[in-house]
């Protein structure tokens, strides 16, 4: 497998191709991790924003991010009309912002933060001034914990075959009539599994269990799923259920939020189809896949649900699929014009 090189994301950060909307959702992403709160992005798919990217809070202090990402190195004095101009939003903003983050992919010297750090003085010296330059994000990106973040954004790493499922635990019995299981190994994903604990037990009719190996974590952010405890495996009572399940591995803070929002989506899908509510509260259909993207479109997510209505996995993309109406299925031939009558007649031939 042919490896990206060591300084990989400092590059695709700094030749960035992906727009403004990307940007805005990917310094979020990187906020959060930093430990900031109520991350709430303005409009990141375009409008206008009255000089606030994102609004969050940290420290107790009311905070202001503007986002800066044009493709490679710009100019300092490019660089610092830019920090100055949205500096001045900030310094205008009601209630008053009490910190001001520049999140760019410009490569920053010593000197050029403490210029722009200097130029923020001359405007106001009650906003604190946090940097978010090229080396500090790469730095943050590179952290194991950002792994599904740095998939999703920069494709580095997105190959769900990178990381291996953990491997099954080995079992062995000693003893007449005794019985050994092995452990299953896990699904493959980004980076690396839990593997399953190994099991040992001697004596007659004794029984060993070799634990399951955990799922990697998945493209989209999704933390990797838990092994099967031995007494979900053995077929014990539903009761017993539980020792020795492996716990499920964190998910992104953008996949939690996702997962937020599908769930309302399937929400109003049982509104708004209570005949099927049965049957999908039974766990014997799902949501339709379908209804999930039709409205994942309406509400302006840049996700989509890839796969059947079985098995489903979340995926990013990189502009904002335009809804389909009645018209546009009209001229595909996958709607008659006169679907409206269908079904309607009385029966007479």
């Amino acid at each position: 497998m042919t490896r990206d090189p060591w300084d990989e994301t400092w590059r695709r950060l700094r030749e960035w191709t992906n727009g403004q909307a990307p940007s805005e959702r990917l310094a979020a992403q990187l906020l959060l991790f930093d430990g900031y709160e109520g991350v709430d992005p303005s409009h990141p798919l375009g409008g206008p924003d009255g000089g606030k990217d994102i609004l969050c809070t940290k420290d107790g202090l009311r905070c202001l991010a503007a986002v800066y990402f044009p493709r490679g190195q710009q100019k300092l004095r490019e660089i610092k009309s830019k920090f100055r101009g949205d500096f001045r939003k900030a310094k205008s903003q009601q209630p008053p912002v009490g910190r001001f983050l520049f999140v760019t992919n410009q490569e920053l010297r010593l000197a050029d933060r403490e210029e722009l750090r200097q130029a923020a003085t001359e405007v106001a010296t009650d906003i604190e001034v946090v940097l978010y330059h090229l080396e500090r994000i790469t730095a943050l990106l590179d952290t194991p914990g950002m792994q599904a973040v740095r998939s999703q954004f920069l494709g580095i790493g997105g190959d769900p075959s990178d990381g291996p499922g953990g491997r099954g635990g080995s079992a062995y019995a000693i003893g007449a009539r005794s019985t050994a299981m092995g452990g299953k190994g896990g699904r493959g994903g980004l980076g690396p599994a839990g593997d399953g604990g190994h099991g040992v037990a001697a004596g007659d009719r004794s029984v060993s269990i070799g634990g399951n190996g955990g799922d990697a974590a998945q493209p989209g952010g999704v933390g990797g799923r838990g092994a099967r405890g031995p007494t979900d495996r053995f077929g014990s009572p539903s009761y017993m259920w539980g020792p020795g399940r492996g716990g499920r591995g964190g998910c992104t803070p953008e996949f939690i939020r996702l997962s937020e929002v599908l769930s309302g989506i399937c929400r109003e899908y049982l509104e708004r189809f209570p005949q099927d509510a049965p049957f999908i509260n039974a766990g014997l259909e799902q949501v339709p896949t379908d209804w999930l993207n039709q409205r994942l479109v309406e509400l302006g997510e840049m996700w989509q649900v890839d796969g059947d209505d079985t098995f489903r996995t979340p995926r990013s993309v990189d502009h904002l699929p335009q809804p389909r109406d009645i018209r546009e299925m009209i001229l595909l031939g996958e709607l008659s014009p006169n679907a409206d009558d269908a079904g309607s007649g009385d029966g007479e031939s």
